[in-house]
Formats: structure tokens, C-alpha cells, sequence
């Protein structure tokens, strides 16, 4: 009895209030979901081989590895009135030993007669696999600030002198003048773990890149400095780029005397500086691939050349200024092959090319000539002012599919035309052209007095096959608007195929809206085979108006819509969300799946309920989602918020023990199975969300790999997320995914399902070492930035907390 109370008056704290015996699940950081348990195969049970240490309860807080056992020193003499409490998800107590479950942290209640006496806070580590620094410099500048960046968040960083300042809330690192820093971590449940780097602080850093600039002169060897950076002439800077690339396959081009560059090894980045305008002719060799041309600016005359046989080039973001005249003359036939960028004829064809975000102003010649090519991708380009064509297709002989894709663009001010085909193809009717030209912009193109060009102009003979669709574009003030000529044989005419569709005219042509016989063609050499459907024709002044007919030649549907009903349908294509009972401009021709899903009057349709929805209008099929007057991705993190709290059962239904049975698993199909990504999937569903925004995937691998094989992946470092982003872990064991509700740049938000047996929110540290990166959906009709979800609650769409 004495040694009772003894051990009552050391522990002092006696609480005099009623303890329930619910256990709570700790909202922290550090809690590893269930999922990543699972599939690292952790057995606690057996215990066999591991240190067992003793503890006592007489501090506030102990600290456990997750990979021993510890024996709990509390003397009972017999006595059974002693009794635990705790999260069983984080530690379990068996015959006075404590056995570490997962990573976190609980509180330990101790009571006695069902009195509680002492509460001791318990957290659980796991030392890391990788402890080290990640992408440290070996110097910096003075007054440069570089970010700490470590494989784990749990740690403590400590610097060795004052010539540098660290600030550990934003774990950045300032150097303050010339010497050596060395800066330690420590991991902060484990003394032990350790690791010191040094950073040289001085005027002048080693360079890492590798650069070429011809005014440098050096000799092999000799330090040659450049805004403050330190270059090894010979080693990483360059006077010509050829000896660059021995060194490596990425290059940036600072400034060059070279006159031409052939580059005949694949998988090379070369960069340029958009500041520096260069006289520069690329040639990339036949058959050399996954070559990447970005931040040039060229001038004069400066060409990229591809000699054949090239595939997966991308060339974006470069500046195409003040080109040279070609003064040859411009022709019809496909004998006119220079461009500034040119795809060479050849017997092996080009595949998959991308010019995109590129700017051509001021352009002496056509700016993108095609041969030979079967993939081309010209997106987001800007072309202002070019003596040729925009963009010319001298294909030749084509012996399979080819796709031509053009979205996005604008072109302005051509003598020629915007896009012109000079095709000629197979004699096999198997082999298809599909042409798609979708929402570019057309303004003063064509040249007086020759019959191809202006827009858009097709000069096909002999084609196998060809499907064009022309679309949802906007054409101002050229000459001709469109020109689909297609003189082939008599065997081939009827695999001929153009729609031209929901287009806005917003002036009347000199010539023709569109036309598809040259002078000297007949409707039986070049038969009818053209749509035009719903396209908006306007007078000059904006203004709606039945065009002449003469204006028009062969088309075999003619049928027009004013603007505002153009554009009602722009707004099905493009917008894709609509809000429950909110009124929207409707055309006649969409046909909608039913009228309990939506309401239809007076011209305009109103969704009744939330979901995603089929539409068809003609032979196409598009998706529009609904949604109850929020934005998407505020519909879905609400529902998200909604499930916090929902537990798992067990086979006959009982919470509070880990079944795995959920109404996900059951909606799924997979039920007991492990729920992380069903209940992503289940939440974007009952959102209305399409498939093609959010997969539907039961595999946390699976669904990483969906958004990584569609671009639309980040990794974790240096990237902020966002509201709606899709979080994965599958870095140091992990398996566990959850819907990202806000970061404020240090600390991300969760809402994740099956986390300790439940829905909750979660929290980490941006760079926790588990976290891999994030999916990011392509939302539409969203403001990223625009929410924070942080306190967990649902929010209205206008950013504020509604419960």
C-alpha cells in the first residue's frame, strides 16, 4: 500500500473529470496511412530478433523507434487495477511491452480504479531509409539565397559560422561573404543520425551548365567568368557548339559566330536566350530523334532544317524575327519547298513533330514547309506577316495515315495563305489524311489574282483519302476563305471528306467563302463531297446576314446560324460545364439524353442535376459535366470534406477495426480492398466528374502512371500544388494517395480515405520524404489558386468556410 501511494504522489497529476474510452485518431503530419502498412508488409507481431529497451512514464513525452520493442517499467506488485489507453493504430501494449505499429503519435493515458493519473504523449519514428541532403550546391554567391531541401522533414538544421544566415522557418540558407559554411542536420527523434556539407561562399561560383558563347577568348584550361559565374573554358564553355555537345546533350547557345549547326545525335535539348538574336541555320541529320529546339531568337537567315526520317522533334517557345526575302517566286505546285522551318521530302517520314508557342512576325518566306510528314502538331504559334504561306504542306507520296493537327494558332497579315496543302498521295483507298484545323484565328491572308490562297487552301490530286474538319475557327478579312480542292481520280473521289462547321465569317470575302473547283476542274473530276453546317456569317459591322450564293461553290450542305447560335455551341465544345439550373444559349441540333436531366424552352437549355453527360450534335459525341453553382473542383473537394469522419467495417459491419468494407469498395467492385483511391474515384464520380479529368482507378500506381503517360504528372520538388491536385506516395515504401485541399508552401493539406481506417484530413510537410509528386487534373472553369481548404470545411465556390 505504501508503494501505491508513493507511486501516486510521483506521477502528481490527478484529473478529476469522466474519461470516455473512445479512441481518437491523431490529425498529424507524421501518421502514415494504413495503405502504406499494408503494402510495406509490417509485422509487429513478430517481434523475434528486435533490441527490447526499458522506459518509464515519468517524463511528458517519450520517443520510440518504430523498429524495436520496449518493455514498460511500472512496478504492479499483482495489482490489476492498472490500466491503458491509446490509438492501438500507433502503438500496441501486450504484457507490458510496448510494440511500436506505425509511424505518429499517440497519447498514453494511464489510469488506476478507473481513475486517470498520468498522460504521457508517445511518438513513433522510423529512422530513414535515405538521410542526406538533396541537390546542395558546393558554392553559392554572396547574396545568393539557395532552399534546403532534405529527404525528410523531420530534422533540425544548425550552421557553423556567421558568414552565412539561415532562416529555419523557410529552411533557406543566405551567404553574407567569402568563406566555408558548414551546415548540419539532425534528425529530431534520433541524436544520432547526422550529416554535415560544406558550402564555399565567395564572388564568383562554378558553373554547371554547359554554354556556348564565340566572344569568349581563351585558351583550354582558363577560368572565364560571366555574371559572376565561373566557367572552365574547354570543360563548359564553348566557343562553338559542336564541342559542346561532346560534353553534353543539353547546351544552351548564348551568343555564336557559327553560320550552321548539325546536330546527329539524338536526345539533345538545346536552349537559346531569347535576348540574343542569332543568324542561324539548325540542321537536324536524317534519322536523328527526340530533339528539343526552345528559347531561340532568330533573324536573318536562320532555318531549322529536319533532313528525314526525324521523330518526336519539338520546337517551342522560340521567336522567329525579321527573316530574309526569299525572292523566288511562290508557286502552286509542291516545287516550292523553303521555310524558315523546314521538314525536308524524304523516303523515310517525319513522325510525331510539335511547333508550338512559337512567334514568326516579320517573316521573309513560309514559315513551317512540310514534306514528308505524318504526325505534325502546330499549336499556340502566332504567325504576323509572312511574304508566303504560314504554314505549307508539300506532302508527296504518302503511303499510310497521317494526322495534321492545327488548334490555337493565329494567323495574321500573309501575302499567301494561312494553311495550304499542296497534297498528292496514295492510290489505296485504305490510306487516310486526317486533317484537323480547330479554333485558329484567320486575318488578312490571300494575294489578289492567284487562285490558291487565302485561309485555309487544299490543292489535293490524286488523293487515297482525306477527312477534313474545319472548325469553331473565326476568319477575318482575307480573300478566300476556304478552298478544299480535291482533283482525284474517278476511283477516289467519294473517299474524299471535308466538314466545315460552327465557324464565325465576320467579313465577306472578295472572292468566295468557300469554294472547291479551280478554273479548270468539273463536279466529275472534283466531285461535291463538302459540308458546310451551322457556320455564322456577319456583314462587316457585326452585324448577322444571309450571304450571296454565288459566294459558295460545291458545297454539298449549306446550312447557316447566326453568331450567338455559333456560338452556343463553342460554349458545349469548349466550356464543357454548365450550372444547375442556370440558363444557357441552346442549339436545336444538340440532342441531350433526357428531359428529367435537363430543360429545354425558348432557345435555351437549363441542367437539372449535377453529372456528367453525353451529347451529340450530328455523328459527333461530346461530354458536358453540370454542376451545382460551384466550380468543379470545389464540387468534388466538397464532397471529399463531407466523408471526413466515415470508418470501415469489418465483414459484418461493425466500425472501429480494420475490414476494409466501404460503400467505395462496394460502388467500385473491390470490397474488403484497400480504399485510398476508390474513395478519389468515388468523390469525382459523384462530382460529375469525367474520367478523362480523374481516372477511375482502385491501384495507387495505376493512377499515378495514368496522369504521368498524359504530361500531367509533377514531382514533388519545386512544384507548388494546388487545390483539386491528386497527391501520391510511392517513395520509401509508401502506397497511398488523397486529394490535395491547399499548401501554403510549406505545409500541404489533405483529405484522404483510408487513413487510419478512415476518412480524415491530413497535413505534411511539403517535402516530406513518402510524398512522390501529384496528378494534376486539367480542370475547367477553375480559379487554382482561388481556395483554401485548410480548416478542412466545405467551402461556397467563393472561397468562404459554409460549416
Amino acid at each position: 500500500m505504501k508503494k501505491l501511494c508513493f507511486l501516486f504522489i510521483s506521477f502528481i497529476l490527478v484529473f478529476m473529470f469522466s474519461c470516455t474510452t473512445k479512441k481518437e485518431t491523431i490529425d498529424d503530419p507524421h501518421i502514415v496511412p494504413k495503405e502504406d502498412v499494408l503494402e510495406e508488409n509490417t509485422d509487429n507481431d513478430n517481434n523475434e530478433g528486435k533490441e527490447e529497451d526499458k522506459i518509464t512514464l515519468n517524463d511528458d513525452e517519450i520517443i520510440l523507434a518504430l523498429d524495436k520493442t520496449y518493455s514498460l517499467d511500472i512496478t504492479k506488485e499483482g495489482n490489476p487495477n492498472y490500466s491503458f489507453w491509446y490509438d492501438e493504430n500507433v502503438i500496441r501494449i501486450m504484457d507490458d511491452v510496448i510494440i511500436p505499429n506505425n509511424i505518429g503519435k499517440t497519447d498514453l493515458h494511464l489510469y488506476f480504479n478507473n481513475q486517470l493519473i498520468k498522460t504521457v504523449k508517445v511518438i513513433i519514428y522510423e529512422k530513414p531509409l535515405e538521410f542526406d541532403f538533396l541537390a546542395l550546391p558546393k558554392e553559392m554567391r554572396i547574396g545568393d539565397k539557395i532552399k534546403i531541401i532534405f529527404t525528410t522533414s523531420d530534422v533540425k538544421f544548425d550552421i557553423s559560422s556567421d558568414i552565412a544566415s539561415f532562416d529555419a522557418s523557410e529552411k533557406t540558407l543566405t551567404g553574407l561573404k567569402e568563406g566555408t559554411v558548414d551546415i548540419t542536420a539532425t534528425y529530431l527523434y534520433d541524436e544520432s543520425l547526422t550529416v554535415t556539407k560544406s558550402i564555399v561562399i565567395c564572388d564568383v561560383v562554378d558553373a554547371t551548365d554547359y554554354v556556348v558563347d564565340s566572344r569568349v577568348k581563351a585558351n583550354n584550361g582558363d577560368e572565364v567568368v560571366i555574371d559572376n559565374i565561373r566557367y572552365i573554358f574547354g570543360e563548359n564553355i564553348f566557343n562553338i557548339t559542336s564541342e559542346a555537345l561532346k560534353k553534353s546533350y543539353e547546351v544552351k547557345v548564348i551568343y555564336t559566330d557559327e553560320k550552321e549547326i548539325t546536330l546527329t545525335k539524338s536526345g539533345i535539348w538545346l536552349n537559346g536566350d531569347k535576348e540574343q538574336r542569332l543568324d542561324l541555320k539548325i540542321t537536324i541529320a536524317s534519322g536523328v530523334n527526340g530533339i528539343q529546339i526552345h528559347n531561340f531568337c532568330f533573324t536573318g537567315d536562320s532555318k531549322i532544317i529536319l533532313a528525314g526520317g526525324n521523330s518526336s522533334i519539338s520546337i517551342w517557345d522560340n521567336k522567329f524575327i525579321d527573316t530574309t526575302v526569299n525572292n523566288t517566286s511562290w508557286v502552286a505546285t509542291n516545287k516550292y519547298t523553303s521555310g524558315i522551318i523546314e521538314l525536308q521530302s524524304s523516303d523515310k517520314y517525319h513522325e510525331s513533330i510539335s511547333i508550338f508557342q512559337n512567334v514568326f512576325e516579320n517573316i521573309g518566306d513560309c514559315a513551317i514547309n512540310v514534306n514528308s510528314t505524318h504526325q505534325l502538331y502546330v499549336t499556340e504559334n502566332t504567325f504576323n506577316g509572312f511574304k508566303k504561306d504560314a504554314v505549307r504542306l508539300n506532302n508527296g507520296i504518302i503511303l499510310k495515315d497521317c494526322t495534321w493537327e492545327f488548334k490555337d494558332n493565329k494567323f495574321i497579315d500573309g501575302e499567301y495563305s494561312g494553311i495550304y496543302f499542296r497534297t498528292y498521295g496514295s492510290d489505296s483507298s485504305e490510306v487516310f489524311h486526317y486533317v484537323d484545323i480547330f479554333d485558329n484565328y484567320f486575318s488578312a491572308l490571300g494575294k489578289s489574282g492567284e487562285e490558291f490562297s487565302g485561309a485555309i487552301v487544299f490543292r489535293n490530286y490524286q488523293e487515297g483519302g482525306a477527312c477534313i474538319n474545319i472548325a469553331y475557327n473565326t476568319f477575318n478579312a482575307c480573300s478566300r476563305f476556304i478552298f478544299l480542292r480535291n482533283n482525284a481520280i474517278e476511283a477516289h473521289q467519294s473517299n474524299f471528306y471535308g466538314y466545315v462547321m460552327d465557324n464565325i465569317f465576320e467579313t465577306i470575302p472578295s472572292k468566295y467563302y468557300f469554294n472547291n473547283l479551280n478554273s479548270s476542274d468539273s463536279v466529275s473530276t472534283n466531285p461535291v463531297q463538302t459540308k458546310l453546317i451551322d457556320n455564322a456569317y456577319l456583314d462587316g459591322n457585326g452585324k448577322d446576314y444571309n450571304p450571296d450564293s454565288k459566294l459558295f461553290i460545291g458545297a454539298k450542305v449549306n446550312t447557316r446560324k447566326t453568331k450567338a447560335e455559333v456560338e452556343k455551341v463553342h460554349h458545349f465544345y469548349y466550356k464543357h460545364v454548365m450550372v444547375v439550373d442556370k440558363e444557357y444559349p441552346y442549339s436545336s441540333s444538340i440532342d441531350t439524353p433526357s428531359t428529367q436531366e435537363f430543360e429545354i424552352k425558348n432557345g435555351f437549355i437549363s441542367p437539372l442535376v449535377a453529372g456528367t453527360y453525353n451529347l451529340t450534335y450530328g455523328n459527333d459525341s461530346f461530354e458536358v459535366i453540370s454542376i451545382k453553382k460551384l466550380e468543379l473542383v470545389v464540387r468534388f473537394i466538397n464532397i471529399a470534406l463531407r466523408e471526413v469522419g466515415y470508418q470501415e467495417m469489418d465483414a459484418n459491419g461493425n466500425t472501429g477495426t480494420s475490414g476494409n468494407y466501404t460503400k467505395y469498395g462496394e460502388w467500385y467492385g473491390i470490397n474488403p480492398g484497400a480504399w485510398c483511391a476508390m474513395f478519389v474515384s468515388w468523390c469525382a464520380n459523384q462530382a460529375g466528374v469525367s474520367t478523362s479529368i480523374i481516372p477511375k482507378y482502385a491501384s495507387v500506381q495505376i493512377g499515378m502512371d495514368w496522369y504521368k503517360d498524359k504530361g500531367l504528372f509533377r514531382y514533388k520538388e519545386g512544384y507548388l500544388p494546388k487545390a483539386g491536385d491528386i497527391m501520391f506516395m510511392k517513395s520509401n515504401g509508401a502506397s497511398h494517395t488523397g486529394i490535395v485541399l491547399y499548401c501554403d508552401g510549406k505545409t500541404l493539406y489533405t483529405v484522404e480515405g483510408n487513413t487510419s481506417d478512415c476518412c480524415a484530413c491530413r497535413k505534411y510537410d511539403i517535402n516530406n520524404a513518402k510524398i512522390t509528386g501529384y496528378g494534376t487534373p486539367e480542370w475547367p472553369y477553375y480559379s487554382p489558386f482561388g481556395y483554401n481548404f485548410s480548416d478542412g470545411k466545405a467551402q461556397d465556390g467563393s472561397g468562404h468556410s459554409t460549416r
